[in-house]
């Protein structure tokens, strides 16, 4: 197992497809970056931490 980044785990969030925005900005509130997925997992978006 190779983690690019660093040793941190990366959330993954699958929510239907209409909340993938919503859980997206959700991530961002608190603060927690990784990656949000539809259902399908035939769409990924990544969510970064803001500064």
């Amino acid at each position: 197992m190779s983690n690019k980044d660093s040793g941190k785990p990366q959330k993954v969030l699958q929510v239907p497809q209409k909340d993938m925005a919503k859980a997206a900005k959700a991530m961002q509130n608190v603060g927690i970056s990784g990656t949000v997925k539809n259902m399908g997992g035939t769409k990924k978006r990544s969510v970064s931490k803001k500064k």
